[in-house]
C-alpha cells in the first residue's frame, strides 16, 4: 500500500475523516496527530495539535504573540519543533501507520517538521495524511510522489471513503501481524 494523502475543500471532513480512522486503530501500532478548532463564542479563534495519546497544545491563536502567521493566526512554530517532530520521531520507529492532520501551509511554518515529514516519507511506516491545496513546493512535491495516493474527499463521497480506507487499512495491519507472527516463529526455531 502506498501513503495516502487526503485531500479535499476545507469544511468537507478531512479531519473527522482522520480522527475516526485513528480512533478505529487505537491500541494498535499507530501515531500521529490531528488538528482541531478552537472556538470562542462560535467563532474559530485558533487551532489544537493533538497526538492520538491525548497531549494536546495550542498550535495557532489569533491573538498569539509570534512572528510566524498564516492568514489571521499566529502559529506557535515550538509547538511543531518540539511536539509535531517529536511525534513524528517516535512513530518513524515505533508505528505502523502514522495519521497526520495536517501538513499544509500552517506546518510549513516549521522548517524542523518539514524535515521530520521528508524522512518519515523516506524511512518511515505507511502514513495517511491530509495536505493543503496550496500549490507551495513542498506540497506539490508529496502529492506527486510515485509512492503516494492521492484521496479525493468531498461531502458526497466522506463515507464510501471512510469505509474503503477503514478496510484497506485493517487488511494491511493483519498481513503485518502476520508476518510478525512467522519472525516470532522462526526467532523460535534459531
Amino acid at each position: 500500500m502506498k501513503h495516502l494523502l487526503i485531500v479535499g475543500q476545507p469544511g468537507v471532513g478531512k479531519t473527522s475523516l482522520i480522527a475516526r480512522l485513528s480512533r478505529d486503530f487505537r491500541g494498535g501500532p499507530i501515531d500521529g496527530f490531528y488538528t482541531e478548532e478552537l472556538r470562542e463564542e462560535g467563532r474559530r479563534v485558533g487551532f489544537w495539535l493533538t497526538s492520538l495519546d491525548g497531549r494536546q497544545a495550542l498550535l495557532a491563536h489569533r491573538q498569539l504573540a509570534s512572528p510566524s502567521r498564516v492568514g489571521s493566526y499566529q502559529v506557535n512554530v515550538a509547538v511543531l519543533d518540539d511536539m509535531a517532530v517529536g511525534i513524528l520521531q517516535r512513530a518513524m520507529s515505533q508505528a505502523q501507520l502514522v495519521f497526520l492532520d495536517e501538513i499544509g501551509v500552517m506546518e510549513l511554518s516549521s522548517k524542523a517538521f518539514v524535515q521530520a515529514v521528508r524522512q518519515l516519507f523516506e524511512r518511515g511506516p505507511r502514513i495517511i495524511a491530509t495536505v493543503g491545496l496550496q500549490p507551495t513546493p513542498f506540497l506539490v512535491h508529496l502529492r506527486g510522489r510515485r509512492d503516494v495516493e492521492l484521496i479525493a474527499l468531498s461531502a458526497r463521497n466522506r463515507e464510501t471513503v471512510y469505509e474503503e480506507l477503514r478496510w484497506r487499512l485493517q487488511d494491511l495491519c493483519d498481513a503485518d501481524e502476520r508476518v510478525r507472527e512467522l519472525q516470532r516463529q522462526a526467532d523460535a526455531i534459531c
